[in-house]
């Protein structure tokens, strides 16, 4: 039998100036356990949606772990529309089966932390269904079949897959403009004044898309898409509302609006860095290239100082706003990389500056600024620690730096107790993670035989996660043979990453020098 669970009222509306109020324990007490679904989810039948292999409440829990967990991170869509639309129990623009069996899929992963059973039974179900919906209806170029393009990619890269996941993505970015939705000659007829909710729901569709891509050219080196649609304004009375924790009582205080503008607006400078790097990486490094990259800094400082000083409060925040402060971080990191890291294949990922004095250019500020980020991206994931673990589930945007962390600290481990003790965390969360994302089971075992290789002594933490590893998650070489360029790549760009694949993965991490 089904677990069940409600869902807590994620929009109960604050006035804004109850933020800064120092008692806000009355406000949002949840004091019986007792929570209130939306009655929008609360409605959805499974059979109207052809969702034939899941109850009505296990289909209904899907979905709030989706929207809880992975729609805020992501924000593909226009969530109040999306379950409008969903509430009438019919096809629509935004809502199709095709797009309900893919959120099934994705959002069985963190379903997986409350009900085991029923969550595999939607992600295998759901992905199956989706995929050939999608082969059925993949030429439609709507709201329903864009975002759906960018779930199944995200089905597919979170379990390592992301090269196979590639052309559902390509083709929601080519429906995405066939549509008009970054089409300045079509914005007439695609974004029709005289249908404002639903000129709202594409923009949202619009934006959900050119964010996604701004964000992987950041962590994976990809070309982000150009032309960005207009952002469309910031309600200037816009609410602080409550994001729940479903399905348990925490509660952090948020604007969904002001996590929205943050987000696209920053997307708008990271969508401009890989560009610029491309530009140059077949020359030496010189001094129009990084009074470039300086422009762009400055442009990520001046976002960063704008921000509602709400939305710089991390040690109480949101899993979402922790993503969106990782974001940034590793904004900075992407920017100035081939400025302070060593060229030619060398993966230490603490900087030296080494490019930049080789061009008898300044390298200080950069190198302090490099570290400055590094420094917070170890806070943001202690936040995360201390306010989620062990038993959150996982917004895939709070996992990126991860890789990172444990890298950077790993050359340090015999003399800093501080890098111990991130590398320890780091771990630990990997683990977690590795439950519902396969690719993490091979870069623990990769980063075990990258210290056995150095001859790094580990924390006896560190010992105890990979024997947890290896009797929860036995190594599979054939299932384990899938395709990614994500894995080698929270900063790993030296590595062939084309190339790369998990069977190679352990190469890779071999060729590191680490010391």
């Amino acid at each position: 039998m089904a677990r069940c669970f409600n869902l807590q009222a994620r929009r109960t509306t604050i006035p804004k100036k109850s933020f800064a109020s120092s008692d806000t324990s009355e406000r949002h007490k949840v004091s019986d356990g007792s929570i209130h679904d939306d009655p929008r989810i609360n409605a959805a039948r499974s059979s109207d949606w052809g969702v034939t292999y899941l109850d009505d409440e296990s289909f209904r829990n899907a979905l709030r772990c989706w929207f809880t967990w992975d729609h805020s991170c992501f924000a593909f869509f226009d969530e109040e529309l999306f379950l409008d639309q969903l509430s009438t129990g019919q096809s629509s623009e935004l809502c199709t089966p095709l797009l309900i069996h893919a959120l099934m899929a994705l959002g069985s992963r963190n379903f997986s932390f409350i009900d085991p059973s029923k969550a595999a039974i939607a992600g295998h179900f759901g992905l199956a269904t989706a995929t050939k919906l999608w082969e059925l209806g993949q030429q439609e170029a709507t709201p329903a079949v864009i975002v759906a393009g960018m779930v199944l990619f995200l089905c597919k890269g979170l379990n390592g897959q992301d090269k196979i996941g590639w052309p559902y993505l390509t083709t929601a970015e080519h429906l995405g403009s066939r549509a008009g939705l970054y089409r300045a000659a079509m914005a007439h007829k695609t974004y029709d004044p005289s249908h404002p909710r639903r000129t709202q729901g594409r923009q949202a569709v619009a934006y959900g898309l050119f964010n996604f891509r701004a964000y992987l050219s950041i962590i994976n080196d990809l070309a982000p898409l150009s032309d960005p649609p207009v952002i469309p304004p910031q309600d200037p009375g816009d609410q602080w509302t409550t994001w729940s924790a479903w399905p348990w009582p925490e509660q952090r205080i948020h604007s969904r609006s002001q996590l929205f503008h943050a987000r696209s607006t920053l997307s708008l400078i990271a969508a401009t860095i890989m560009p610029l790097h491309r530009r140059y990486e077949a020359r030496k490094m010189t001094k129009e290239h990084y009074d470039a990259a300086l422009k762009i800094m400055h442009k990520l400082q001046h976002w960063y100082d704008a921000l509602d000083p709400a939305l710089k409060r991390l040690e109480v925040s949101s899993p979402q706003l922790i993503a969106i402060h990782n974001y940034y971080q590793l904004a900075i990191t992407q920017l100035l990389s081939p400025f302070v890291l060593e060229p030619d294949g060398m993966t230490d990922f603490l900087p030296t500056g080494s490019p930049l004095r080789q061009a008898g250019l300044p390298h200080e500020m950069a190198v302090s600024t490099y570290s400055e980020a590094l420094t917070h991206i170890h806070a943001n994931v202690l936040h995360l620690d201390r306010q989620w673990s062990p038993r959150f589930p996982t917004p895939p945007a709070t996992y990126a730096p991860l890789v990172h962390i444990c890298m950077a600290a790993m050359p340090t481990l015999s003399s800093s107790p501080d890098a111990r003790y991130l590398f320890s965390v780091g771990l630990l969360l990997c683990l977690r993670i590795a439950r519902i994302f396969t690719a993490y089971r091979s870069i623990l075992r990769s980063i075990r035989f990258t210290a056995q290789r150095e001859g790094i002594t580990l924390p006896e933490l560190a010992h105890r996660v990979f024997r947890r590893l290896e009797d929860e998650y036995p190594a599979m070489p054939v299932l384990d043979k899938v395709q990614s360029t994500f894995i080698v790549d929270a900063r790993l760009r030296h590595t062939d990453v084309d190339a790369s694949t998990l069977e190679g993965l352990i190469k890779d991490m071999e060729e590191m020098n680490l010391g």
